[in-house]
């Protein structure tokens, strides 16, 4: 019992990444459009059903929606594709791709004169929200929600309003801010129709109840719960998907008063109401609540039989982190629950590791708590006195009074184990000197023959002193090896939260600095041109500082880099220079050659990538040239880079190399490989890079 713990905030942050990312992107927040061109319908009804099952073929789907949208200049269907795109992306974890379709869609929409869909703007910005959410940049998802409130309270959309409220009481309520996220759910609530959008005043119940529960007010937790199952069985029909949360919440809220057979009992319609529609995706939501209950009622090798069934299903789905980590916890403590310790240890100690990755700190919590009383268990108490300190530390708002007697009992061990050992080890010495003298005496009354024996046993102690030396010298080589990984480990995890930094704090600040110099040059009179050029002129070199910086933190974030997303970079790049020179035909070609599975080191992704930028900007700035072309190849067991120029060219024999040239050389040696540089005046200029696939 004392292991099982109400994790609320998971369950509400489950409910919201499953719920509200469909609000935005639903065809129904809109009035219903005229019939639009039949391919079009039917990429986005595939993109939807591939969403989960199949990303790659729903992106890939979602692509050609979007260039049928402009072949047939269809406004509305453009900027639908440039908001599933976003959400597909962020869904996969591809935070770059997705700001880029953010960024590609906000310039359709802010240089047309008049969508068809006036909100266009607001639920970009609402769909940067969640996939900042999801992927855990809080901060970047506050500025999107606020900007798309703004947005649709600049043109009235009310539900568009509603929607905003509850994505920014969902930011709150994961903070903890309570009282704030209650506010805005109830705010919604008035908004909400309540003739229309039924899943919606349902999951702001939900929210609700969710939010009562954390601050601990069961009766109005438990009635908003029966209120959200109650609203969602009115479009069980027509919207599915949002009745299991609704069934996992209230049974949740009937295991809490301790009503097992009720909970159980909207369990099994839960079930059965998944199978009659198909909605495999929250089978292992409903198992680990099941489990749950299995586990209070100490039904133990049911809770792991229950969980186990459903474990393919984590990966098959993406399941968000949240519902990962509440169900390997759950089947963690029913292990230790049944006595299966081992099994235990193998779920819990990995899933500690990547909780304190991730700074998922009352996560870390948890799992020590659990592992604590198990190292106890098995009578590991130097690891159970570590597990319990570090539980100590990190949350003692959660630390009762039974916990401080279990850490005392702990302590208690420890020390008492210490002093055991510290015993022995004197009783070894003691026993040691008296065999000493014993030797001494035996060598004065011995004679001659027992100074051999003596010597004998001397040849031994010297031989057994010679092993336990060579066993500390590997000791202490094995101690070295340890602290260095520790060190590496460390230096890992500073790289990535300065990588998170840098996106978080300076990425957004350089956006906003944009945004309010394009603001400000919009209201300014034409008599202001110089001034307004100078402006265009800051916000482009800021701009481009933020293209460089996301370069910097793409390499720092990745250990590999795939083919696909070294090409989406590469993509990116050439639509810029070509922005900026609009006279020069850019020519990109990708060899059939090339598997789009390759994955790149992260050096080899990086470096590539700045040779290409190099000699594209060298043939933009020197060359004059009217045609660029880059193309990838692979050759046997190499790659191929080539960048070529009809520009003016040059003899490189009688011209030094610069840095930029001396630059590209030293990336190509990085990659063991090697560049080639060739150039005639008046034909043009070619450099073709080399290196390995594999490093």
């Amino acid at each position: 019992m004392r292991y099982i713990r109400p994790v609320l905030r998971k369950i509400f942050y489950i409910i919201s990444l499953g719920v509200f990312g469909f609000f935005l992107n639903s065809e129904t927040l809109v009035a219903q459009e005229a019939a639009l061109d039949s391919i079009i319908e039917s990429y986005k009804d595939q993109a939807w059903e591939l969403k989960y099952s199949n990303e790659t073929e729903a992106n890939r789907v979602l692509q050609l929606g979007l260039k049928r949208s402009r072949k047939l200049k269809r406004q509305a269907d453009e900027g639908y594709f440039y908001r599933k795109l976003i959400s597909q992306k962020g869904f996969n974890g591809e935070t770059d791709s997705a700001q880029y379709y953010f960024e590609t869609g906000m310039k359709f929409a802010l240089r047309q004169d008049s969508l068809e869909d006036s909100g266009l703007v607001g639920k970009l910005h609402s769909e940067m929200g969640e996939m900042s959410h999801r992927n855990g940049a809080l901060k970047e998802a506050i500025y999107h929600y606020q900007k798309a409130d703004s947005v649709f309270r600049a043109v009235n959309d009310s539900l568009g309003i509603t929607i905003a409220k509850l994505n920014l009481g969902n930011i709150y309520y994961v903070q903890g801010e309570y009282p704030k996220a209650i506010q805005l759910y109830l705010e919604g609530d008035q908004m909400a129709d309540t003739t229309q959008y039924q899943y919606i005043k349902g999951t702001i119940y939900n929210s609700l109840s969710a939010s009562y529960g954390a601050l601990e007010d069961d009766k109005k937790a438990k009635l908003f719960a029966e209120k959200a199952l109650e609203t969602f069985t009115k479009e069980k029909d027509q919207y599915p998907e949002y009745m299991p949360l609704a069934y996992t919440n209230l049974a949740q809220k009937e295991q809490a008063d301790g009503n097992y057979d009720k909970a159980l009992a909207l369990l099994d319609e839960m079930d059965l109401f998944i199978e009659e529609k198909g909605l495999e995706a929250s089978k292992s939501l409903a198992a680990t609540r099941r489990a749950k209950i299995y586990l209070e009622m100490e039904r133990y090798a049911e809770a792991i039989e229950v969980l186990e069934a459903t474990n393919h299903l984590l990966d098959k789905y993406r399941i968000n982190a949240e519902t990962d980590f509440d169900y390997h916890y759950t089947l963690g403590v029913a292990y230790v629950e049944s006595g299966a310790s081992q099994k235990a240890l193998q779920t819990l100690e990995p899933l500690e590791a990547k909780a304190d990755s991730l700074e998922m700190l009352s996560e870390v919590a948890y799992i020590n708590d659990a592992l604590a009383n198990l190292y106890a268990s098995r009578g590991d108490f130097t690891k159970a006195y570590q597990a319990q300190e570090k539980f100590q530390k990190i949350n003692d708002s959660l630390f009762t009074l039974e916990k401080q007697r279990s850490f005392k009992e702990i302590d208690a061990k420890y020390e008492s184990e210490k002093k055991e050992r510290q015993l022995a080890e004197t009783r070894a010495d003691l026993a040691q000197r008296e065999l000493e003298v014993k030797q001494k005496n035996a060598l004065v009354y011995g004679g001659f023959g027992l100074a051999m024996i003596l010597g004998l046993l001397g040849y031994l102690l010297y031989n057994q002193q010679k092993l336990k030396n060579r066993q500390l010298q590997r000791e202490t080589e094995l101690k070295t090896a340890l602290a260095r990984i520790e060190t590496q480990n460390k230096l890992q995890e500073q790289r990535l939260r300065i990588s998170r930094d840098l996106h978080d704090n300076i990425g957004s600040q350089l956006t906003f600095v944009t945004s309010s110099i394009e603001n400000l040059s919009y209201g300014m009179s034409n008599q202001e041109d110089k001034v307004r050029h100078k402006l265009k002129t800051i916000s482009e070199f800021t701009t481009q500082t933020i293209y460089e910086l996301r370069d910097t933190i793409w390499a720092m974030n990745k250990e590999q880099i795939s083919c696909e997303d070294l090409q989406t970079r590469i993509a990116n790049f050439i639509d810029q220079a070509h922005r900026s020179q609009e006279q020069v035909t850019f020519q990109v070609e990708i060899s059939p050659s090339v598997p789009s599975h390759h994955t790149f080191t992260s050096v080899q992704g990086m470096n590539t990538y700045r040779i290409i930028q190099e000699a594209v900007n060298n043939a933009m700035k020197y060359a004059k040239a009217t045609v660029i072309g880059v193309r990838l190849d692979k050759v046997d067991d190499q790659f191929q880079v080539t960048v070529q120029d009809d520009g003016n060219g040059f003899d490189p024999s009688n011209v030094p190399l610069g840095n930029g040239l001396q630059n590209m050389k030293k990336r190509a040696h990085d990659l063991n490989g090697s560049l080639q540089l060739s150039s005639e005046p008046n034909v043009g200029t070619t450099v073709r890079l080399e290196f390995p696939t594999m490093n």
